[in-house]
Formats: structure tokens, C-alpha cells, sequence
């Protein structure tokens, strides 16, 4: 299996998902004017961060908060945990095509994930991209008669890069990919 956004699901499944990275606000911006009048020279937006510490922190908390609300639903799906509150766009859509994958596969993920550690790439304007290590040690895939199917041989641990966004929603997970390398 693969980490997908922070779940696991099949390789097979993974490779026939489409893969995302270019956030839907920025194809959104490209295609609206500026509504400025003519001759009107435009104002200089401010930086949606103020450094590349702030930045990190608020990718962090935003991917914290997203990993907390999946583990709080695994335990509990009648919490009111909402994972898809911390996502927008691409992410938002595989993990609403991960849920009826599970729906329809009769599985479902038991235990906690856990982030490891996190590590900022890179910050360009409202979009802040950043690795992490996720452990899923204390996982497992579980099927409708409630046998482990967890594979053999999974790793515990897997990186992925996760884009995060600032959105006048707040700061949202717009897209993630795994890597086959354990981090």
C-alpha cells in the first residue's frame, strides 16, 4: 500500500488517481482581472507571511491540525472531527475519492497516525510547500469482518510533501504526494 494525502490506499488505486500539484487558486488568479481603472497603478499586495518561519508554523499547525482530526474521526467518526475542514482543491477532492474507495472496498484505517518531524522547501507568496514524516506504525487496515489486512512489509514510516495555501479561508492543504522512500 501507499501513503495517499495522509491515508493509505492501494498502489494500483494511487497510480490510477490523477496526480495534482498546481493549487486551484493559482489557475484561479490567473484567469481574473485586477479591476483596477485604467491608468490606476496597482497596489503592492502584502506578503502572506511575514518570514519563513512564520510560514513553516502556520504549514505545521494547519498539517497538525489535519492529522489530529483524522485520528480524532478514526476513534470516533461521531465527533464532529472533519478532516476535509483543513482542505482545499486537489486534496480536498482525493480525499473525498479516498473515503468511497474505502466505502466501497469495505475498508477502513484503525489507530493513530503520527508527524515525525516537518521541514519547510519552500515558500513562494501564499503558498508554503513542506516535507513531512509521517509514522503509521500504529495503524492498521482493517476489512468489513474486522480482520487486519494491513500488507506485509508496509513501511511505518513514509515522507510526503504537502502543499499548503492561505486562503481567505485560512491556511489550507491543497496537495500532497507521497514518497516511496521512508523518511
Amino acid at each position: 500500500m501507499d501513503n495517499f494525502r495522509g491515508r493509505w490506499m492501494p498502489v494500483a488505486t494511487v497510480s490510477a488517481m490523477r496526480r495534482r500539484s498546481l493549487p486551484v487558486f493559482l489557475l484561479l488568479a490567473v484567469s481574473l482581472g485586477t479591476g483596477c481603472a485604467p491608468g490606476a497603478e496597482p497596489s503592492p499586495s502584502p506578503p502572506a507571511f511575514a518570514s519563513d518561519d512564520e510560514a513553516l508554523a502556520a504549514a505545521e499547525a494547519t498539517y497538525r491540525a489535519y492529522v489530529d482530526a483524522v485520528n480524532r474521526d478514526r476513534d470516533d467518526p461521531e465527533s464532529g472531527a472533519n478532516p476535509r475542514d483543513y482542505l482545499t482543491g486537489f486534496a480536498l477532492e482525493d480525499d473525498v475519492a479516498l473515503l468511497r474507495y474505502e466505502r466501497a472496498n469495505g475498508v477502513h484505517i484503525e489507530g493513530h497516525t503520527k508527524i515525525d518531524s516537518v521541514r519547510l522547501i519552500e515558500v513562494d507568496g501564499a503558498t508554503v510547500t513542506i516535507d513531512v514524516c509521517l509514522n503509521s506504525a500504529d495503524t492498521k487496515v482493517v476489512d468489513s469482518t474486522g480482520q487486519d489486512v494491513t500488507p506485509t512489509g508496509r513501511p511505518d514510516k513514509v515522507a510526503a510533501r504537502a502543499t499548503v495555501v492561505q486562503t481567505p479561508n485560512g491556511t489550507l492543504i491543497s496537495s500532497g504526494e507521497t514518497s516511496p522512500e521512508p523518511c
